[in-house]
């Protein structure tokens, strides 16, 4: 899996009770990451952008843990995120979901399920570059996985909290990269196989 040795991930712990589990899994797909403190982790950072997956553990916060990620900007952010939710944790989960977040993952939970919503996502994250023949900014990578999921350029723009001009932007450079003419052009061009 070394096409993904390019990727970034940082890993949001609350108390280190997964983070052997989670540098396992990022090391046997030879990922790089960074750990930080869920209170100060790279949601907070200036160098979150760097990033191309945010796994955070709320499995001892639950919804104050998702509350949290969206006061530190990680939610608005282009940068996918998978969480972590202690298993039965059914509200935190669909919270979690209604918000955006990329995957959930019961904790604790089988390795490879884990190493399977890693690769998933990374994996999208991919195959969109490739598809389009040059490369997606981060940016452009999440209007692009928003638009695949339906979402108009205004619920896009409340969503990542920017304007509607600047996700037609967006959008337009995607396009252009994917060489299509409109948008139902471009997700048959996003999601062919």
């Amino acid at each position: 899996m070394s096409m993904w040795r390019k990727n970034r991930v940082c890993f949001m712990e609350e108390d280190g009770r997964y983070g052997a589990t989670v540098s396992c899994v990022l090391g046997e797909l030879h990922v790089p990451f960074d750990r930080f403190s869920a209170q100060g982790g790279c949601a907070q950072s200036k160098d979150q952008y760097a990033y191309d997956l945010i796994v955070a553990d709320v499995t001892l916060s639950g919804k104050r843990g998702l509350s949290d990620l969206q006061a530190g900007g990680a939610m608005s952010s282009p940068v996918p995120i998978l969480v972590l939710v202690n298993e039965g944790d059914v509200a935190t989960a669909v919270e979690a979901m209604r918000a955006g977040i990329e995957d959930v993952v019961e904790m604790p939970a089988d390795r490879s399920i884990l190493v399977s919503s890693v690769k998933k996502i990374l994996q999208q994250r991919y195959d969109l570059q490739e598809r389009s023949g040059k490369a997606l900014t981060r940016a452009e990578n999440r209007i692009l996985r928003l638009v695949i999921d339906g979402q108009t350029s205004k619920e896009i723009a409340q969503r990542l909290d920017r304007s509607v001009r600047t996700i037609e932007e967006h959008r337009r450079r995607v396009m252009i990269k994917f060489g299509v003419h409109n948008v139902v052009e471009l997700v048959r061009a996003a999601t062919r196989a």
